[in-house]
């Protein structure tokens, strides 16, 4: 993967804080979810974690980033579908199962 986007919430602002890497890089995880939005559009929810050339990882929320020169990925179905609504407390798009 390379010019990967990845992230970290910060609670106390209630956003992001984005890191950008150029850099080819190697995926060691890619661990998430696929749900909706209360309007029926897919909504990916997802954290990674790369290996740089030099040793070091990285991770977080899951922005953007482009493979190459491949990323296998294994998705599995759940019984109940998973909806997103917006937690008016922490302003995230949070599973509300209840939705479902």
């Amino acid at each position: 993967m390379r010019d990967l986007t990845f992230g970290w919430f910060d609670p106390q602002l209630k956003e992001y804080k984005r890191f950008d890497i150029a850099e080819g890089v190697e995926v060691m995880s890619f661990v998430g979810n696929l749900a909706t939005t209360e309007a029926g559009e897919p909504k990916l929810h997802a954290h990674v974690v790369i290996g740089k050339s030099d040793g070091t990882a990285h991770g977080g929320h899951f922005f953007q980033g482009h493979v190459w020169p491949t990323l296998e990925m294994i998705l599995v179905t759940t019984p109940v579908n998973m909806v997103r609504k917006i937690d008016e407390e922490c302003g995230l798009p949070l599973i509300d199962l209840t939705l479902g």
